[in-house]
């Protein structure tokens, strides 16, 4: 646990604003939420089979079935966060380059049509400051 934490508080981080289309923002949301709220209710399903557990037939039904639900649920969060991840964009903090004094930031899963937009903003920049 603390090597994740040291991790954490040592390592690059990059922030900024991405500009994202009605249906990549929905996508990113069910993401999130939908997939990302499985997790927690599978834990209050464990708690609450936890404390029903008693001797009697029935409740040891209902523990099982609790059990079963949360684990359920617990794995299609996992397994939707990470499929869902394929279809919001992805950032990734490359590695500093001598002479620069910021790090390079790799974006994946981006629109085509973004992609040329960013070219031919970065290409009306170095026009703009190109010699004469």
């Amino acid at each position: 646990m603390g090597g994740i934490l040291l991790s954490a508080a040592i390592s690059d981080r990059a922030s900024g604003y991405l500009p994202l289309t009605r249906a990549s923002a929905k996508t990113l949301w069910v993401v999130r939420w939908i997939f990302g709220s499985l997790v927690p209710i599978a834990i209050v399903l464990w708690v609450i089979g936890v404390f029903d557990n008693s001797p009697n037939l029935l409740n040891r039904a209902i523990f099982e079935f609790l059990f079963l639900l949360g684990f359920s649920a617990l794995f299609g969060g996992f397994v939707g966060m990470l499929l869902g991840r394929r279809a919001v964009p992805q950032l990734k903090l490359l590695e500093r380059h001598p002479g620069h004094y910021e790090s390079m930031v790799e974006l994946a899963n981006v629109h085509p049509a973004f992609v040329e937009a960013v070219q031919q903003l970065q290409l009306a920049r170095a026009t703009q400051y190109a010699p004469n």
